[in-house]
């Protein structure tokens, strides 16, 4: 059945009375029309729906036919609601709320309504597939597309919409499964679930200087630079150097987690200037004396050579 005569079973379910109302109206259980039924925040949100869907916005509609249907809880609604997911080719979804529909509109329904609503689930079974999981673990989250579904134990297989879908399985302590598969769409479809548990290690990158020595738990694991794949959990690094301060740092490293350590040790007080002060304070010595020798040496200044002249006093003296 195509699209196109699907789309006009799903119509001709639907029918108005008065007013353009999207549920069916053949059913006995209500006499009244839908917004005859609704009240208040339940029949503006249906009055919402009624305008976004004539407008195309079908993701719209339905978010309002589920707000006037948690509201009002009436059956009808979920019809509506199935027509928004078929127009948006959620077929699986369509599907499901169908039968929903059957069953809390349970014997109110007419022969006619019933025959109708399990002519639209005939029909909606050739877009979308069955997918049975088997080994699914209890727990496990299953996502289709990246939305969650479903969480195990499954009640059944799942019904999935045609064409490539991405399945993903999650389930704490283990590695997630993803795979694509093709949804033929009427015929089930299998897939093997196959989790491996997740394994519980990080990893540690240290970098230190050239010589420094790098120690992991109390064990020397290597020197200026380690990187390694460890258990999770705490663990204490150490890094030494001749001349340097030690450092010792206490880290947590979580499951699947990458952490660096840049460390740069601080030399100990003037050890870093030992053989520079001494060759310097050498040098001091040696300039020091070197300018004592010269302050406090004699004079052996000889004064003027050659003979002294015949001096005249001045008379009167």
């Amino acid at each position: 059945m195509t699209c196109r005569i699907l789309s006009q079973l799903l119509l001709c379910a639907f029918c108005a009375q008065t007013s353009p109302v999207f549920a069916q109206a053949s059913s006995s259980r209500v006499s009244s029309s839908l917004s005859g039924s609704l009240h208040d925040e339940a029949l503006a949100a249906y009055d919402a729906a009624k305008l976004l869907f004539e407008d195309g916005d079908f993701a719209g509609a339905l978010a309002k036919f589920h707000r006037a249907y948690g509201l009002a809880r009436d059956a009808r609604l979920l019809w509506n609601m199935a027509v928004c997911e078929k127009e948006l080719r959620h077929y699986a979804s369509a599907a499901r709320l169908v039968a929903q529909y059957l069953n809390e509109a349970g014997p109110g329904l007419t022969s006619e309504s019933r025959q109708d609503a399990e002519s639209t689930q005939a029909a909606l079974r050739g877009f979308y597939s069955a997918l049975t999981l088997e080994g699914l673990p209890p727990d496990a989250r299953v996502s289709v597309d990246g939305v969650h579904v479903a969480t195990a134990p499954l009640s059944g297989p799942l019904p999935v919409d045609l064409g490539k879908r991405q399945i993903s399985i999650v389930l704490p302590g283990f590695e997630p499964q993803e795979r694509e598969i093709e949804i033929p769409g009427a015929t089930p479809v299998t897939l093997q679930v196959a989790l491996k548990r997740q394994k519980s290690t990080a990893t540690l990158a240290v970098n230190a200087g050239a010589k420094d020595i790098i120690s992991f738990d109390g064990k020397v694991v290597g020197n200026a630079a380690w990187r390694g794949s460890v258990l999770a959990g705490t663990h204490v690094v150490r890094v030494t150097g001749a001349g340097k301060k030690p450092y010792t740092k206490e880290l947590r490293l979580d499951v699947g987690t990458t952490r660096t350590l840049d460390v740069v040790l601080q030399y100990e007080t003037g050890s870093h200037l030992l053989w520079p002060w001494i060759a310097g304070g050498a040098a001091v010595l040696v300039g020091a004396g070197i300018g004592g020798y010269f302050a406090l040496k004699p004079e052996h200044d000889p004064g003027p050579s050659g003979a002294l002249g015949r001096v005249y006093l001045p008379l009167g003296l």
